[in-house]
């Protein structure tokens, strides 16, 4: 039965024979639920002592979804984040680790902010491990944008030498 009222349809429902505990409990399961669907992500970050790994932290920093688990610098081990980037003083003041110390962390997701030319070594390292990697380096990146034309790409041997999905982007090139 509808009514109508100034243009807006009302239904009628009929009440609900629950509880106010079985209310509660619907209440709680549907929340869990939110939850793991929003799970907070774990993330690491190596090579956090150069430009690009503290860009990486000013962006995730204060994103509602990451936690930033571990910052890694292998130069300055044992050393806050803040120290070798005052700006994040209060902000960021994790203790910089080794990269070889996220093997035994849970994280989901690792970027990569190595120099060009090392990235593909951590690759190759971490490549059994359960999280994802994301490289920010060029180690991935194809010279030619041809070679992304015609579908060979760098992905089939990475494919087959790491055992794991692995994708090179163009126009991922800012310094060319």
């Amino acid at each position: 039965m509808a009514n109508s009222t100034a243009g807006n349809i009302v239904r009628m429902v009929p009440p609900l024979n629950i509880t106010q505990d079985e209310l509660n409990q619907a209440i709680k399961i549907l929340k869990q639920t939110l939850k793991e669907h929003r799970k907070m992500k774990n993330i690491g970050i190596i090579g956090a002592s150069g430009y690009t790994g503290s860009e990486l932290v000013r962006i995730l920093v204060n994103h509602p979804e990451v936690s930033i688990k571990a910052i890694t610098s292998e130069t300055h081990r044992g050393k806050a984040f803040s120290d070798l980037h005052p700006f994040f003083r209060g902000i960021m003041d994790q203790t910089l680790i080794s990269a070889d110390d996220i093997i035994d962390m849970d994280l989901d997701l690792v970027f990569l902010a190595l120099p060009h030319g090392i990235s593909m070594d951590y690759v190759q390292k971490f490549k059994l491990q359960k999280f994802r990697i994301i490289d920010l380096s060029g180690d991935f990146r194809l010279d030619d944008p041809e070679t992304y034309a015609n579908g060979t790409t760098k992905n089939t041997v990475l494919k087959k030498r790491l055992r794991k999905p692995c994708m090179a982007y163009r126009n991922c090139m800012p310094t060319k």
